[in-house]
């Protein structure tokens, strides 16, 4: 088949816990009134094919949206799926490759069986923290993903679709948490090595920090590093950073020169202090929070905007100004928009200098989604990203918000989700004219499929893959992996 196949060394119980569980919850359920199936037994537990959503969320197993991995054209997607196998202890980790045009063809057939998936990588491991992660389409043929490598190190890998086979890129000595790929260049934050020291200052530390989080290497600084695809030597060129989970992501330009990043913002202005963050003594720059050092953990989820030269390792502000995520919710986001030295920035509060009257008031009050000259630093607000209330609002106060934020590189042209207090979600854009942004009618479609693939499970019947969409509002299963489950006996729960 020519996937590939790895094969680790370090035992879990995640398997066996998760199954245990399962098997208990599932066996106090209600009978059901069928004796000819056979009972669901801790065996079927751990070896049952769950799917996987990226980023899973435990508290909605059918949520949508998210279970399929679309390439850039949209033509292809890729699905994650975990199983556990008894005889070697181990679990086994798949992405499964299909056609967005061949699932639209079994939508529209009354009879037609679904396509059956290419396996586009597959990886056996024992520990319960190295599966498959951070999956992205690289161009029309590569998917990137991170998992565990030879060496026990959370790696990269990259898949081909034209060959069916995936490869480990780095061989990195500690975890590699994200990862951008352009062209022939790669850049990465990786974990530092911890050393062991015989004497620790202690003065100015909480107790926390010295009895656990200096130690554990899971929690360690990052380094940035870049190389090329062909396989020269990686090479530092930033950090070391401590930087929270959504703070990790790299954006790299089209022609591979350069990347955007997010880095610790050290030594932050006192004029920062004005701007507007909900919750304002915990997630606001106050002094006490102030800090010249990029690994404390103050700055962990205190960081700005900056651009790293790939070639000579130099990098700069983009913008003086903290990014908005603490702020807003909006997840942080850069686009890079053809023909211009510019970069778009999802979710970024502005520079306050030189600034007066209402501009001042809405630069201090809200972030925004803005375009950066990267030239002159010169920043334009495209659209102003609301700021989480601290309290419960009215329903006469409620205020919309923004939750997603794309852009079309070919009609240049930002599309904006917002999600009203009843639920109720609407779009608008804003297109690039020259030398300005203008307000614009959007497709509501927008950047959704016309096929929606989703997980379709709950604690009476396994998990299924499912599709639906088109004008036809077909619903289908297109993937079973485990129908030989249509002979046991689930129970009832309720």
């Amino acid at each position: 088949m020519g996937r590939l196949t790895t094969m680790l060394p370090t035992a879990t119980r995640r398997i066996v816990y998760v199954s245990l569980l399962s098997a208990v919850v599932i066996g106090a359920a209600e009978p059901a009134a069928s004796t000819s199936k056979r009972c669901f037994t801790v065996r079927d537990s751990i070896g049952m094919v769950r799917i996987v959503n990226s980023p899973d969320n435990p508290e909605n197993p059918n949520a949508r949206g998210t279970t399929a991995t679309y390439s850039p054209d949209g033509s292809r997607f890729v699905v994650h799926t975990v199983r556990g196998d008894l005889q070697d202890n181990s679990l086994v980790e798949t992405l499964l490759l299909y056609d967005t045009n061949g699932v639209e063809r079994y939508l529209r057939a009354s009879a037609a069986s679904p396509q059956k998936p290419t396996i586009l990588a597959e990886l056996r491991t024992r520990n319960d923290w190295a599966g498959l992660r951070d999956i992205q389409w690289i161009d029309a043929n590569r998917v990137g993903f991170l998992a565990e490598g030879d060496n026990g190190a959370s790696q990269i890998f990259l898949a081909d679709t034209r060959t069916q086979r995936a490869r480990q890129l780095t061989h990195s000595q500690t975890n590699i948490e994200s990862y951008a790929i352009s062209g022939n260049r790669l850049a990465y934050f990786a974990r530092i090595v911890l050393a062991s020291p015989t004497v620790q200052e202690v003065n100015g530390h909480p107790f926390f920090e010295l009895a656990y989080y200096e130690r554990d290497p899971n929690l360690a600084p990052l380094d940035l590093y870049t190389s090329e695809l062909t396989g020269t030597v990686p090479r530092k060129i930033a950090g070391p950073y401590r930087l929270g989970p959504m703070f990790r992501r790299i954006w790299m330009s089209p022609d591979d020169h350069h990347a955007v990043i997010l880095a610790p913002a050290t030594n932050a202005p006192p004029v920062w202090a004005e701007y507007r963050y909900p919750h304002y003594d915990f997630l606001g720059y106050t002094p006490d929070k102030r800090s010249g050092d990029p690994t404390a953990w103050s700055l962990q989820s205190r960081s700005r905007f900056v651009l790293v030269d790939l070639t000579t390792g130099q990098s700069r502000p983009i913008v003086d100004a903290p990014n908005g995520l603490t702020a807003t919710g909006l997840s942080l986001d850069v686009f890079w928009p053809k023909g211009r030295n510019a970069v778009i920035l999802s979710n970024t509060f502005l520079p306050l200098a030189g600034v007066r009257g209402a501009d001042l008031k809405a630069r201090r009050e809200a972030p925004a989604v803005a375009e950066v000259d990267l030239r002159s630093g010169v920043s334009t607000p495209i659209v102003w990203v609301p700021v989480h209330r601290e309290s419960a609002p009215s329903k006469s106060t409620a205020q919309r918000v923004i939750r997603s934020v794309s852009f079309d590189s070919e009609r240049n042209v930002i599309r904006v989700g917002w999600q009203s207090a009843n639920g109720e979600t609407t779009f608008s854009g804003f297109e690039y004219k020259p030398e300005h942004w203008a307000q614009t009618a959007v497709n509501v479609q927008g950047d959704f499929h016309p096929v929606e693939v989703y997980r379709q499970e709950d604690m009476n019947s396994w998990p299924r893959l499912m599709a639906d969409g088109l004008q036809c509002h077909c619903t289908k299963v297109l993937y079973d992996p485990t129908p030989e489950f249509n002979s046991i006996n689930f129970g009832r729960a309720q």
